[in-house]
């Protein structure tokens, strides 16, 4: 029988909201079929003793608060790009003693760049800039007939613009603020439009990136979640690909912003040959197992990449972005209930051939 482990996870929370808990409740029922107890805590919730004061799952009662010695192992989860939760995360992450299952990526211009000088991967990018001012978007936007204009550390789809060149000097801005409120504003002049870019990007770090056509259907925007992650071997293996088709008029297909889940094979058929579907997704999985091998030799040891993918109309296959801490409710949200308990199980697995094989 496995010796008993206890696997932390560090989040964000205020007061008693966390965010993504019936993700953790579902892992939490996972890793108790393996022996291990998951610890819920928060970078304030470290104790001067070492301890941590943590919420602890209990079968039948739910999460409950206890002081428990340290965990074995961490499982980063933090999600928070809010300047002042996320100094506080990364001087706990510096400070801490505490092994890490999952190291930290770049934010998304310098994974770009980085990602950029690998010639096995360089292919699947889009052009993207740094977004120093609105010029660079308006550069962009004079050599592709769509942009999108993303913040470097922004998660679910918050703070997204995609800017369309329509005729002449007129353009259309389809996005999500940082509430995630629909924003569909059209300009007839770019000294507007610029205007309108400076305002939306005055208070973080933007990139700017090639729009790729992704619309299959006449106002649906259409994109792919690849899920790699380690399994309990320690082996890089795909656990699933997902598809999500935005709700009409969104810059992305974000699930948080009313997007669908679609099973890509049901969805690709109809506009692809069985040869044509069978090589892209081929492709995706060959592109998914060498981007984390790339990445983890980069940053160190990685749990998990989601990928998103961007197929077009001829086939050719995209990578939007890669993202160190994915969610997997696409897997949930589309109806493959097996594809998804793997996807909250492997990090626990993962977690437990760390410890079992000492390799802490």
């Amino acid at each position: 029988m496995a010796t008993n482990m206890r696997l932390g996870i560090l989040t964000w929370r205020n007061g008693r909201y966390i965010e993504e808990i019936t993700f953790f409740t579902h892992l939490a029922q996972e890793a108790g079929k393996l022996n291990t107890e998951v610890l819920l805590f928060a970078p304030q919730d470290q104790l001067r003793s070492g301890q941590i004061r943590a919420l602890v799952y209990e079968k039948g009662k739910g999460w409950i608060s206890k002081i428990c010695n340290r965990p074995d192992i961490v499982y980063d989860r933090f999600r928070n790009m809010k300047p002042e939760a996320f100094r506080k995360f990364v001087h706990f992450r510096s400070r801490t003693p505490l092994p890490f299952l999952n190291s930290r990526l770049a934010h998304k211009w310098n994974l770009h760049r980085f990602l950029n000088t690998q010639p096995q991967i360089a292919k699947w990018l889009p052009e993207t800039a740094p977004m120093d001012s609105p010029k660079a978007a308006l550069r962009m936007l004079s050599k592709y007939p769509m942009i999108y204009i993303k913040p470097v550390n922004g998660t679910g789809g918050k703070g997204i613009l995609s800017v369309t060149r329509k005729v002449a000097q007129h353009f259309l801005a389809v996005g999500r603020d940082h509430r995630r409120n629909k924003i569909k504003k059209s300009f007839s002049s770019l000294a507007a439009l610029s205007s309108f870019i400076a305002s939306w990007t005055k208070n973080s770090n933007y990139i700017v990136q090639q729009g790729l056509n992704l619309q299959w259907e006449p106002g649906l925007v259409t994109d792919f979640r690849l899920l790699v992650q380690k399994n309990g071997n320690g082996s890089w293996e795909v656990t699933g690909l997902g598809g999500k088709i935005g709700g009409k008029d969104s810059a992305t297909s974000n699930l948080h912003g009313g997007g669908k889940a679609v099973k890509p094979e049901l969805f690709l058929k109809r506009y692809l040959s069985p040869s044509k579907c069978q090589e892209v997704f081929e492709e995706c999985h060959q592109l998914g197992l060498q981007a984390a091998q790339i990445l983890e030799g980069k940053f160190g040891r990685l749990t998990e990449l989601g990928i998103d993918l961007g197929i077009d109309k001829e086939g050719k296959v995209w990578i939007i972005e890669i993202n160190n801490k994915p969610g997997r409710d696409i897997f949930h949200k589309m109806g493959d209930v097996e594809t998804y308990r793997k996807a909250v199980r492997r990090p626990v697995e993962y977690a437990r051939y760390l410890f079992d094989n000492h390799q802490l």
